[in-house]
């Protein structure tokens, strides 16, 4: 969409790179022309581009000849402008050459060592690692001056030893001069024996090939006498003037001087043409003088060393000397001394750019000295550096350390430190970092603060470390102790009552070598109880010599587990308790009175006086009634709160452990020798009670109650009766008057036990006695038949039929007459439900239970038989007025009865079932066609209906078919009612309809613009599926109404609808559906709206890669012999 009239990139950058690897740098600045594009994020990411090996050539610089130490100059022969070789690399020594060919001299160590330190370049050594080593060079001379006359008794041969040959420059131990055999040419060439006077070549054979001989050697033999040749000096030292030979020769005859004339002496170099240059010149000297007729001829021949030497050169180096972090000179300065006059020297200087602290060597890299003409003379001279040596001083690097702090105990804290001072853009890893602790005699430092630093194995090539301690301080303070439980100890103890412990605190672990440091702390049990306890530590603190050195934290109260307060052993037997107790009066138990019990406490150990411990003793006698010689049988309880916490009780065969609980241990054991008395009766009053009306007038003892003065009554539970009799004065129901005297106690029941002292009770005994009594009527019992087997007939029917009634005697017994002879009572009355209701009812169970009957309008009258007999009818014993029917009050009386549930039945045929949609399950539903269902009364219709479990026959949506079972029923009425057949697994068959699938919403993704009315789904939410159910919605046909941007205002833009369709997808669960209004459709129409934004630009990388640039460096064919620049 975009094109180059859209927008303009200002600027791009690429970084440079040096190093062969990988450079990426890419900036853009961008403007934007287009309204339908926005500038976004422009990726900085960077391009790449690469810088690869170059190619390098080594080759070896210099010759290489038999039986040199050499050391090889290497070269570079493709090094990048500016770049230098490391000094370590530049050569290489390869040690004694030993042989002559083709010689591998350079390591594979030294050959990777350079590969690596040239990681730019593709290292090529193959022309360096073999080299050829030629023969080395020699040189021979004659060591005889050979006369004409001497030849015949010491010829020429071709032993060298005949003309004293030698060789110079062979290697110690080489050839010996005898290996060689010798020829010799006249001056025509022709191989001849010299056996006269003349010149001859002499050619030398079977040299090694190890070795070359360099210039020729001429034998001359003449006449006379022997001249001997000499050289006044063997050489000098290069000055640069040439040397005049003949002006150097001394020549001696006879033992004096000879002195010959011109053309007598012959002078030639071998190889040269003058002397001049500094080197080893041989000079051939020849002197012939004829004979005259007064002095014979004299002869001589030599071949003379001439030697100039070098030149002695002093380069005086000069402004080496800095310090570190200074600017490196890119030139050095330097003076020159010993040239020869009129030469000039220019100098390359080596090794004087070193940018680390050190001593350094200065290296002359190359000399060039010109003579006058501007000839090259570099070779006359030896070079030498003075003042080669300069320092780069060290430069200060400040270590300051920072103020501290430590914990008591630390052996000689660390201090830390930061540096100041560093050049040249190192930082601390340009730096041996070492120690710094604070300083002190003590090996452990007291809390307190110092001020002195002592350090170790700092270290700096470049620096000198200066200590800054200014503001230095390091406070060491008290060392912290925590104390947990874990530190702490206790003893166990015996139960004593008392929460008192033994036990402390160990901080020993946390104490500084042989510090004199303790804890002091109050200790005591959580509990005063036996059991594994916890010791409570508190007011927790350090004692000691040394105890100012530490700071204690801890808990306000600590607390150790498992400490055991073992239980006290309490031993009892029957002298334990020394009991003492008191006799009794009879009182009708075997019980000991409360408080005649003494003495018991004597056993109580001291422990438990102080523990709130309680001994009761209680007893039985052995017999109740009154007698001597009786037995107790006591009970101790010692009543110790929690005892079984704190005592193991241990008891011997006169006493019995009978119960423990948590509080109470109780003990049994015998007393004998005991007595109790006859209890005394004193008469408080004496009446007859009330009664039940029957027929009587006589009246018994039974028929009276009495009271007795305080603690002179019946003992509880006795029967003991007076002897009292007396009469009514009337029968009937009503008040009346009984008349009675007491005669003294009846011989029944415990009355051994008891006296009746007639001065006790003369107002009582042999006394006539009266008073009124209540005459109440005697009670009858009503039995009623209700209508057995009620059926449910409706709601409304509330009333029940009464099939029988009788009448019985209540508890008293009655009064002998024939009941219902005597007594009728009403029949004509109506028995009804006391709810009102015909309802069944049900218990919790759901089963039927009796319901309450309400019977109105009961009265007891006179059989007619007995009202027409006067006897009768007058006789207080058919007088109903001397009795009551029992539960009838008001003339009501209540009962219960059964409804039970009335039947009804279902007609298999006019059941339904109902067709559902799907929802993942099998429930299901039926319904009912009208008179499916029989029994109902008319006016219970529609409050009860079937209970229905309906199961589908699987959950997919579809044609199925479902179980269906009636097991009761449900309704207001439904419990007045039972199935009379139910109906289980039926199965019948219909329709489960596909759920319907709601869309809720279609969300259209925003876009950028791009010239089309396409859109892009993003997402849809449906609802109606079930869970775990996967339901997938295809939306389709889809697209803006407008490709372009709905440009609002910068930044603002509205949204553009979107039309498109929905459907389910083919293959999506089939148990759903697509639905408009109402009915199953196959698509829906779905409109949404989202936005068009402008186009965002945003430029990202490109990877490029650049090569080097490869140069062919050709050369022109030159004149070896001509300078060249």
């Amino acid at each position: 969409l975009i094109t180059e009239k859209d927008y303009v990139v200002s600027v791009i950058e690429r970084e440079a790179g040096t190093d062969v690897g990988q450079y990426s740098y890419v900036r853009a600045d961008i403007e934007i022309l287009s309204a339908n594009f926005v500038l976004g994020t422009v990726d900085v990411v960077s391009g790449k581009y690469e810088i690869e090996k170059k190619n390098l050539v080594v080759k070896v610089e210099n010759e290489a000849r038999y039986g040199d130490d050499f050391t090889a100059i290497l070269t570079f022969e493709g090094l990048a402008s500016g770049e230098t070789i490391p000094e370590e690399y530049a050569s290489y020594h390869a040690g004694v050459l030993t042989a002559v060919g083709i010689v591998d001299v350079l390591t594979e160590e030294f050959a990777a060592n350079v590969s690596a330190a040239l990681s730019n370049y593709n290292v090529d050594l193959s022309a360096a690692k073999s080299i050829t080593v030629l023969p080395r060079r020699v040189t021979a001379k004659i060591g005889r001056t050979v006369l004409v006359e001497e030849l015949t008794e010491n010829p020429v041969t071709s032993d060298p030893a005949s003309i004293g040959l030698t060789f110079e420059n062979l290697v110690e131990g080489g050839p010996e001069t005898s290996a060689v055999t010798l020829t010799y040419k006249d001056e025509t060439g022709a191989t001849v024996t010299p056996d006269g006077e003349g010149f001859f070549k002499v050619i030398v054979s079977g040299l090694p090939a190890e070795y070359e001989l360099i210039g020729e050697i001429t034998l001359v033999i003449g006449k006379g006498k022997i001249v001997e040749i000499s050289l006044k000096t063997s050489g000098k030292i290069y000055d640069g003037k040439a040397v005049d030979v003949a002006s150097v020769l001394v020549l001696t005859a006879d033992g004096a001087e000879f002195a010959a004339a011109d053309g007598e002496v012959t002078v030639s170099l071998v190889g040269a043409t003058e002397i001049r240059n500094s080197g080893s010149y041989v000079v051939s000297v020849i002197v012939k003088r004829a004979a005259t007729e007064t002095e014979p001829a004299y002869f001589g021949s030599a071949e003379l060393t001439y030697v100039v030497e070098k030149a002695k050169v002093v380069l005086t180096a000069v402004g080496a000397d800095r310090v570190y972090g200074d600017n490196v000179p890119t030139v050095l300065d330097y003076t020159v001394s010993g040239l020869a006059e009129g030469h000039s020297l220019a100098a390359e200087l080596a090794g004087f750019d070193e940018v680390n602290a050190g001593s350094y060597v200065i290296s002359v890299v190359s000399v060039v000295a010109t003579d006058e003409n501007g000839e090259d003379v570099s070779a006359n001279y030896d070079v030498s550096l003075q003042n080669a040596e300069y320092v780069v001083k060290k430069a200060i690097l400040n270590v300051r350390f920072a103020s501290g702090k430590a914990e008591y105990g630390a052996l000689r804290p660390a201090v830390s430190f930061t540096f100041d001072g560093f050049r040249n853009g190192d930082d601390v890893s340009s730096v041996t970092v070492g120690t710094a602790t604070v300083k002190s005699d003590l090996t452990i430092l007291v809390p307190g603060v110092y001020t002195e630093v002592e350090t170790r194995g700092f270290a700096a090539e470049n620096y000198e470390i200066v200590f800054v301690t200014e503001g230095f301080e390091f406070v060491v303070g008290r060392k912290v102790i925590n104390i947990t439980s874990q530190d702490a100890y206790a003893y166990e103890k015996v139960y004593d009552g008392t929460d008192a412990a033994e036990g402390g605190i160990d901080v020993s672990p946390y104490v500084v070598g042989t510090d004199d440091v303790s804890v002091s702390a109050s200790v005591r049990f959580d509990s005063v109880n036996s059991g594994s306890r916890s010791v409570i530590f508190e007011n927790v603190k350090l004692v000691g010599a040394n105890a100012d050195y530490y700071e204690l934290i801890s808990d306000s109260v600590i607390t150790l587990d498992g400490v055991v307060i073992s239980k006290y052993v309490w031993t009892v037997n029957a002298s334990t308790f020394d009991v003492q107790i008191a006799g009794k009066v009879y009182d009708g138990t075997d019980a000991i009175p409360s408080g005649s019990i003494t003495g018991a406490e004597a056993g109580i150990p001291d422990i438990f006086k102080k523990s709130g411990v309680k001994i009761t003793v209680t007893g039985v006698y052995d017999n109740k009634n009154a007698g001597t010689d009786r037995t107790a049988v006591l009970t101790v309880s010692v009543a110790l709160e929690n005892w079984a916490l704190n005592v193991d009780f241990v008891e011997d065969g006169t006493v019995e452990r009978l119960t423990s609980d948590k509080n109470k241990v109780t003990f049994r054991f015998t007393k004998s020798g005991l007595e109790i008395t006859k209890r005394e009766l004193v008469l408080k009053s004496v009446k007859a009670n009330d009664m039940v009306f029957s027929g009587k007038s006589a009246l018994d003892y039974l028929k009276f109650s009495y009271t007795f003065e305080e603690n002179k009554g019946i003992a509880s539970g006795d029967i003991v009766f007076l002897d009292v009799s007396g009469v009514l004065d009337d029968v009937n129901v009503g008040r009346r008057t009984a008349t009675y005297t007491v005669n003294g106690l009846r011989t029944a029941g415990s009355w051994a036990n008891y006296v009746l002292n007639i001065e006790d009770n003369a107002a009582f005994l042999d006394t006539e006695l009266s008073n009124e009594v209540n005459v109440t009527p005697l009670e009858l019992i009503l039995g009623v038949k209700l209508e057995e087997g009620r059926i449910y007939t409706g709601a409304d029917d509330n009333t029940i039929g009464i099939e029988s009634a009788s009448l019985s005697w209540g508890a008293d017994g009655g009064t002998g007459i024939g009941l219902n002879d005597a007594f009728v009572w009403n029949r004509e009355v109506v028995a009804t439900f006391a709810d009102g209701t015909g309802n069944v009812l049900l218990d919790n169970r759901g089963n039927p239970v009796q319901k309450r009957v309400v019977i109105s309008g009961i009265a007891l009258t006179q059989t007619d038989a007995v009202a027409a007999d006067s006897v009768l009818s007058a006789d207080p014993k058919y007088d109903v007025s001397n009795y009551v029917i029992s539960g009838v009050s008001g003339g009501v009386y209540y009962t219960e009865a059964l409804i039970s549930p009335k039947n009804i039945s279902i007609e298999v045929g006019k059941i339904v079932l109902n067709d559902k949609f799907y929802d993942k399950t099998t429930d299901g539903s039926i319904s009912f066609q009208p008179n499916a269902i029989e029994g109902i009364v008319e006016s219970d219709k529609g409050l009860v209906e079937p209970k229905s479990v309906v199961k589908w026959n699987g959950t997919e949506a579809g044609e199925n078919t479902a179980y269906v079972d009636i097991v009761g029923l449900v309704g207001e009425r439904a419990a007045n009612y039972v199935l009379s057949e139910t109906i289980s697994g039926m199965i019948m068959s219909g329709n489960i309809k596909p759920a319907e699938v709601r869309i809720d919403e279609v969300v259209f993704e925003d876009k950028n613009y791009d010239g089309t009315a396409s859109a892009t789904f993003a997402r849809a939410s449906i609802s109606g599926v079930y869970d775990g159910d996967r339901v997938e919605l295809e939306v389709y046909d889809y697209a803006f109404v407008s490709s372009d941007v709905a440009y609002v205002s910068e930044g603002v833009y509205n949204k553009i609808k979107v039309i498109g369709k929905a459907r389910l997808k083919d293959g999506s669960n089939r148990n759903y559906s697509l639905y408009d209004g109402g009915v199953e459709a196959d698509f829906v129409t779905v409109e949404e709206s989202a936005t068009i934004y402008p186009y965002v630009l945003s430029f990202g990388r490109k990877d490029i890669k650049i090569d080097p640039i490869v140069y062919e460096l050709s050369f022109l064919d030159l004149d070896p012999s001509q300078p060249m620049d």
